[in-house]
Order: structure tokens, then C-alpha cells, then sequence
């Protein structure tokens, strides 16, 4: 079953939403252009240090809830099925190694 994986930017739109707020009117807000903005909302850009701060002054919220949405993403995306088969081959060869 494929995980369900969510980007921290959905969260961000669901928030400028939910305060009757536009992109342009954020992106003017926190000194950004619209298009970096709207980078964020579709995935096309990663939540880092500095813009958890700025959403975070923006919004009022924790700039790690930013960043622990980012870090869940990441950790939710590299666990994928492509993976798979390279975490079984370690997990296979640290119990072949334990054994010796």
C-alpha cells in the first residue's frame, strides 16, 4: 500500500484558505514574489529554516511544525517502494554480519 504523503505546502494553502488569504496577498506579506510562493503550495519548493520562521511570524505558529511537516515528507518519501529492496538488502546483510 502506497503511503499517503503530504507536502508541507498543501498544508500552507490549506491555511491561506482558511484565512480568506490569496497567494499574492502572502507573498507581499512576507517579502516573497508570488511565484516563490506559489513554488511552496505546489511542491515545487522545500520548506527550510528560513521560510519555517517566515510562515511561522506569518501566521503565528511554531516554525517546527513547518519543519517537522518537511522532515515527515522527506522521511515518508525516501521510505518508498523504490527503496525497498535497498533496505531489505541492508537489513538482510547486518543480520548476515551479526551472525558471523
Amino acid at each position: 500500500m502506497k503511503p499517503f504523503i503530504i507536502h508541507p505546502g498543501e498544508i500552507l494553502w490549506d491555511e491561506l484558505e482558511a484565512r480568506w488569504r490569496t497567494q499574492s496577498f502572502f507573498a507581499k506579506l512576507i517579502w516573497k514574489s508570488r511565484q516563490e510562493v506559489n513554488h511552496l503550495i505546489t511542491w515545487r519548493r522545500d520548506i527550510n529554516a528560513e521560510w519555517a520562521l517566515t510562515i511561522s511570524v506569518a501566521l503565528w505558529t511554531e516554525p517546527q511544525f513547518w519543519l517537522n511537516l518537511q522532515n515527515t515528507y522527506d522521511l515518508q518519501n525516501a521510505n518508498t517502494q523504490k527503496n525497498s529492496l535497498k533496505f531489505s538488502y541492508i537489513r538482510n546483510r547486518m543480520h548476515e554480519l551479526q551472525i558471523a
